[in-house]
């Protein structure tokens, strides 16, 4: 049989020292990649985070949509800034012409009004 050497006392020590050092330094390392930063982890949707800029950040809505109770969940938790899809554009305006129809465009601006959002109207 093959016979062990002990390490002295002294090494004994540095080497648990080593080893205590290298665990915390690996674990130091794994909590800083999984932790989220600070600045974001205040911030639980994509409008308020962009608001702390005095930015906005918004989604397209379509008047059809906005009986899907999943769809308008969404749009009102996460953006704070609706433009219309294709509600305002001449071809939903004036279905034929010389003929007015807002009835779509209008539908998208009081929803986003009562749900305290930005309108933009891309086409108008």
């Amino acid at each position: 049989m093959g016979s062990y050497a002990i390490p002295p006392p002294a090494v004994r020590r540095k080497l648990g020292g080593l080893l205590i050092a290298l665990v915390v330094g690996v674990l130091v390392a794994v909590g800083a990649l999984v932790a989220p930063p600070r600045a974001h982890a205040a911030e639980s949707t994509l409008g308020a985070a962009a608001a702390q800029s005095g930015r906005y950040f918004g989604t397209a809505i379509a008047s059809g949509r906005l009986g899907d109770s999943a769809y308008t969940t969404i749009a009102a938790r996460e953006f704070n800034s609706v433009t219309a899809e294709n509600e305002m554009k001449i071809d939903a305006t004036e279905p034929q012409r010389g003929q007015f129809n807002f009835t779509a465009a209008d539908r998208v601006y009081n929803w986003a009004v009562q749900n305290g959002k930005q309108v933009r109207g891309h086409t108008l």
